[in-house]
This record gives structure tokens, sequence and C-alpha cells, in this order.
């Protein structure tokens, strides 16, 4: 089914073409609907899916442009979901006249927010803290509200927002349409729904269907110790132009952006002790191509509007299931195929059981490359390169040059193998095995009287990003 026949003619339709949504995904295809006979809805759905579009599109239609107050107000658990939430408001509204929306959030001075509210946007997008500061403050009203969004509303309840969001709730209109989404339904989700939702309709879509779409998901076992030198070989195996890479702590996300950085890696971090300035140019600079790798946790990315990620790399098994089906979805979107890759050590099998359990299927185990599998990979690069520009090269521009290896009388073989050499940098052996033996292979090595052998010992700076 195609958008034009979800939505009529006119400037939200033209928005949505020049967004390049061509489809309505399945939750939008459930959702819209509900929302424009003005029904409450819970909504189970995760980050990738297009419910930012499923509840903006119906809403916006639903604002008078002609009445300066506040009309929607979208609650989000994170400040970077509150500016991804208005800016795609911001988009859809690109053709309505004078309808404006805005994100209020923590960390920013209020006085700059609340000259802004000066404005009367008709769309608030904000974090619990902050909207309940400003209905105190009496820089938000909300009598003429007539659509209340709880976005990710199991994440803003983990995050404590709940007596927040009460107080919230509390001072809307009886009358307002209200809205919740949320990855997953646990019993504190029915229990808000029950109390505040009017006979809501509720929309499933199954984690486990999401997971699995165009999505190769992968596992890696490997030693603790090994782990950093493990993430560089799969780096450069599959050498992503877009990667995400989670871990659990921010500690964790600053030590590998800053090692990533040190092996020549274009790689920032984002996490929650960062200013907003901050995370929003990190954001910005990444989704302009500037960054090769965006280092962060579950938090900092939960919400996030980042497309055409080709690989998502799990650094440290996610704390719960439900994270790990976030972490991949920002991989494979919009029907486009993606990769994920799970590293665990032994003392994360029964998370990373639990992950199967969870997903319904088991996850395809992937081989750490030795360091020869590496440079086999690299000439194949180079090749294919070669090949590439040997079309564009005037052979002519460097004919004096070639006159001078004439001279040398030295034969072309030579020439070539040693400017490959030198120019490549291979590793040139089989570097140390950091995968985990299976338990027939360490039986046999028992039985042998030794471990399984590891060669040459590298140095560290062999870890290096070439060039």
């Amino acid at each position: 089914m195609a958008f034009q026949k979800l939505l009529p003619e006119g400037p939200l339709s033209r928005a949505v073409y020049d967004m390049g949504f061509e489809e309505p995904t399945d939750v939008q295809l459930r959702v819209i609907p509900l929302i424009r006979e003005g029904r409450d809805v819970m909504a189970q759905s995760q980050t990738g899916t297009g419910k930012t579009a499923a509840f903006a599109i119906p809403t916006l239609e639903k604002v008078d442009p002609k009445l300066y107050a506040a009309q929607v107000l979208v609650l989000c658990p994170t400040r970077e979901l509150a500016v991804q939430v208005a800016a795609q408001y911001t988009l859809l509204a690109k053709y309505l006249d004078d309808v404006r929306a805005l994100p209020l959030y923590g960390g920013e001075e209020i006085r700059r927010q609340i000259e802004r509210l000066k404005r009367h946007p008709q769309v608030i997008v904000g974090t619990p803290g902050r909207i309940l500061d400003h209905l105190r403050r009496r820089t938000l009203k909300l009598e003429h509200l007539h659509t209340l969004v709880l976005d990710e509303a199991d994440e803003m309840l983990n995050m404590g927002f709940r007596e927040d969001i009460e107080k919230v709730l509390e001072q809307i209109p009886g009358e307002t349409q209200r809205l919740l989404f949320s990855a997953t339904i646990p019993k504190a989700i029915r229990q808000l729904s029950g109390e505040y939702l009017d006979e809501p309709a509720l929309v499933e879509v199954k984690a486990s269907g999401i997971s699995a779409a165009g999505i190769r998901q992968q596992v890696v076992r490997v030693k603790r110790e090994h782990k950093k030198d493990a993430l560089l070989r799969l780096l450069e195996l599959r050498n992503p132009s877009r990667a995400l890479l989670f871990c659990n702590t921010k500690a964790m996300v600053d030590e590998l952006s800053l090692f990533l950085q040190e092996k020549g890696y274009s790689v920032e971090a984002m996490h929650g002790d960062m200013k907003q300035e901050q995370r929003i140019r990190v954001l910005q600079q990444f989704n302009r191509g500037g960054l090769e790798i965006l280092a962060a946790t579950d938090v900092a990315a939960r919400g996030l509007d980042i497309d055409d990620v080709d690989l998502v790399i799990s650094y440290d098994v996610p704390q719960s299931p439900e994270y790990y089906v976030h972490r991949i979805g920002r991989s494979g979107r919009a029907g486009k195929s993606g990769e994920s890759i799970l590293m665990f050590t032994s003392r994360d099998s029964a998370a990373f059981r639990a992950i199967e359990q969870y997903i319904k299927r088991g996850i395809e185990p992937l081989e750490i490359p030795s360091l020869s599998e590496l440079d086999t990979v690299r000439i194949k690069r180079f090749l294919k390169k070669l090949k590439e520009e040997i079309p564009h090269t005037d052979i002519e521009e460097y004919r004096p040059m070639l006159k001078h290896f004439e001279k040398l009388a030295l034969q072309p073989e030579a020439i070539i193998a040693t400017l490959l050499r030198m120019g490549m940098d291979l590793y040139g052996e089989e570097g140390k095995d950091l995968n985990i033996p299976k338990p027939s292979q360490k039986k046999h090595n028992k039985q042998r009287g030794r471990h399984a052998p590891a060669k040459g010992q590298r140095k560290k700076s062999r870890y290096d990003r070439r060039g």
C-alpha cells in the first residue's frame, strides 16, 4: 500500500514524499486510522519501525495553525529523542502554514526555552522533568491541548519518571486524546494505561519479527583480555562505512572511543555525561558522514533517528534482551539489509542465552579472523580498488618515471611486488588466535599435552589502522 492511499493529497502528503516515505510501515497502517478516529492507543513498537511518523502525521492533521497555543504534547525519556521527534514534526509540517514544534529538555538554559515558548508553538516535545518545570512556572499552558503522546513509555518508567509523568497527566484536559508507545508492555505500563487511558486500542508488533528482519545477526566468543584486539580485527574484516558501537557504561564508551581514535578510526562518544551541545554536534557529524563509528550507551542512543548504519557491534552484552533488539534495530532499517555482531565472554553466557530465548532464534557464530586472513582481505580490497582506478590513470603522465625503471633493468614482477609490500604494510604472520576453542578442541589439545599454539606475538602497533 502506497502512502498516497493513507494520506489525502495536501501539505502533509507533500512533506511525506519529500522525506522519501514510499510505503507505510505496519505500525503506521494500524495506528494512524485509530488516532484519526479519536481513540486512545497503546502501541508496542520498537525504534526504527516508523512509530514517530505513526503519531506525528495524524496529530498534525488535527493541529489548528491559527491557534497559537500548545495543542500536541509528546513526552520522551531523553533529550536526544526529544530533539529527534521535534525535528520530525518540523519536517512533516514543512508545508503547513505557521505550525511549529519545540523541544524542551533539561541541560539547556531555561530562559532560552521561555523565550521560544512566547512564540506559541503548537507542538511541544520534551522530557517529563523539564515539561513539569515549565508547567509549574506557568510558561507552558495546556488548556488547548488535544493530544498527549507518551513515547518510549517503558524507558521513561525505567528511568524513574513515573511520578513526573503522573503530575503532567493530572494537568491535561480531560478530553485530551492519549497515545502510549512502548517497546515492551510490562505490568507497570499496563497499570499506567489503565489509570490514564480511556479504553485504549492495543496495537502489538512482536519483537522477534523486528529483530530478525533483514539483519544478519552474529556472535563472537572471546576472552575478556582479548576483546579490544578482537574488535580491531572485526572492524577491519567488515570495514563499515557507518557503524554503531554499543557499551553498557559511559566509562567504556569513552575508553573505546579514545582507543579507536589512537588506532586511526574516526569515532566519537555519546553518553549522558556529555553536554547537550556536544551530543547534538556528534549526532550531526555522524549523520553527515563525518564519522565512521559512533560509540554510545543504550540510553544515550535510545530513539535517535539514525539511518544507513551498515554494522552494529555490541561490545558489551546488553543488560536486557530488549536492549539487544533496540541495538540491532539500528541496522537494516527501511527495508535495507543490515548486520550486527555481539561480543561476549564466558561470564556473559546466561545473558546471551536469555537473548536467544527472547528473539526465539539462535545467533550465527562468527570466527575472529587471523592476521593472515586479514592480509587476504586487504589484498582483495586493494586489487578491487586498483581495477577501478586503472581506467582513470593517464599512463603518459608517468612515462618519465617508467623510463627510469627501464634503465634500472629490473624485472616488472619485482617492481610490482616491492611497491605492494611498501604500500600495503601487510601483517605477514598468523598472529595470536583470539577464538575460544570449542570443547572438542580443548579435549584434543589436552590429549596432545598442550594448548593450541599461538604463533609469533605481534607488537601492539601492528594493530594500528593502515592508511
